[in-house]
């Protein structure tokens, strides 16, 4: 058996170490790039998430503006000062459960009333990420609630004033 000329074993424990000093080093430098990466992640999380409570807040304001025209808001709970109104786990198309909705009408039998609606989304533990929309609404007048339309003519008696178009 050949013996290796010029490699005692002195010299292959300083490699070793040399190695081990090296590495120690390298996960020196790289552990604050690490936990930078990792907060950055949670802000990057927390971002998506605030984004997705807002999507879910203007789909309640949106729910309580069809509500207030088409629906009945009379079997939300509260009075008629407030009603307020909980969607639990909407979920997307799907199936996929995003959050829940909360949603409140302030003063809706008023011509200007105010609906609140409160998008959650679930984070991290027990926590959520909120967004709070606040809408004040108007009841306009529709544009054609007063007009007349006819085929061929029309009589009109007493004090009548008739405006119109291409006349």
């Amino acid at each position: 058996m050949k013996k290796i000329q010029g490699a005692n074993q002195e010299e292959k424990g300083v490699v070793l170490v040399i190695s081990l000093l090296i590495t120690v080093a390298l996960l020196i430098l790289i552990t604050p790039f690490l936990f930078k990466l990792s907060g950055e992640y949670r802000n990057t999380d927390r971002t998506f998430k605030s984004l997705a409570a807002l999507n879910l807040a203007e789909a309640g304001v949106e729910r309580a503006i069809w509500e207030l025209n088409y629906g009945d808001i009379s079997t939300w709970s509260g009075d008629s000062t407030a009603r307020t109104l909980t969607l639990s786990s909407v979920q997307t198309s799907e199936g996929d459960a995003v959050g829940d909705i909360v949603i409140s009408i302030s003063n809706p039998e008023s011509s200007s009333p105010v609906v609140e609606s409160t998008g959650k989304i679930p984070f991290r533990n027990s926590d959520t990420v909120d967004r709070i929309l606040s809408v004040e609404l108007t009841k306009e007048e529709p544009i054609f609630d007063n007009a007349l339309f006819a085929g061929t003519g029309l009589n009109m008696s007493g004090n009548s004033f008739v405006d119109s178009f291409d006349s």
